[in-house]
């Protein structure tokens, strides 16, 4: 007859099936405290991974695949200008201007523009001497967008079609 009512029941059944032997009790525990060991990496691991995953998509870090890029979609508004404005989904919403003779010179700023109301600017104007620019938002997912660049000095604009992502 066991004499300790109080002690745990395996402690109980530890003494019956091996007398005073706590060894496989002793396992018992070291299993539990690694399994909680193990549990708490899981959850931390897990939460900075939320984290990173949190912060990259605030920042729109957003890593482009091979596939990712689509096709360029692009307004050439003829005939008052022979420059193209185009927007693809290139890990982002990737705006390019190709710019001929009717835009060399001037003052470009970029924009994105989508159906649900916001807006996004790129780096500020800049002066259009060479051939192609390109500017890549960020922005994560906002669906149906468009990219328009205004040409500051002339004062007019040209929209691209829009994409959605």
């Amino acid at each position: 007859m066991d004499r300790s009512p109080k002690l745990p029941k395996i402690i109980r059944d530890l003494r019956r099936v091996r007398g005073t032997d706590l060894t496989l009790f002793r396992s018992h525990q070291k299993s539990k405290a690694i399994e909680k060991e193990v549990e708490i990496m899981r959850k931390i691991s897990g939460a900075i991974a939320t984290v990173v995953g949190s912060a990259a998509m605030l920042a729109g870090l957003t890593a482009p695949t091979a596939s990712a890029a689509g096709v360029e979609h692009c307004s050439e508004i003829l005939p008052i200008t022979t420059s193209a404005v185009c927007i693809n989904d290139d890990g982002g919403y990737r705006a390019h201007v190709s710019v001929a003779v009717d835009l060399h010179g001037h003052i470009g700023d970029f924009n994105l523009e989508c159906d649900n109301g916001q807006k996004f600017g790129d780096l500020g104007p800049f002066k259009m001497d060479g051939s192609d620019y390109s500017y890549i938002f960020t922005v994560g997912r906002q669906g149906r967008c468009h990219v328009t660049l205004y040409v500051r000095d002339a004062g007019f604009s040209i929209s691209s079609p829009s994409i959605t992502r």
